[in-house]
């Protein structure tokens, strides 16, 4: 059985260097948020669906955190596991 986004999202988590898990409210950082989880039951929103919030950090160091986190994505699917 595939595992729910939120699970892979709960499991693997934002990019951890630059990135927070967090709603944004208008601050300069930069976060990520699994948006469904935090929807109502009914809500369209896509279980699939991770909004960012990119803030005032160095646009490398978003980048390369941004890189690191869809190549750990790429390779779990490869090889048809979950994410660790």
């Amino acid at each position: 059985m595939q595992p729910s986004a939120m699970q892979r999202y709960a499991t693997c988590g934002p990019p951890r260097q630059v990135f927070g898990r967090a709603t944004s409210l208008g601050g300069t950082e930069s976060l990520v948020e699994h948006r469904r989880s935090i929807e109502p039951p009914d809500s369209a929103t896509p279980d699939d669906l991770l909004r960012l919030a990119v803030g005032l950090e160095n646009h490398v160091d978003l980048a390369r955190d941004l890189d690191q986190a869809l190549a750990r994505v790429s390779a779990a699917a490869a090889r048809g596991a979950p994410l660790e």
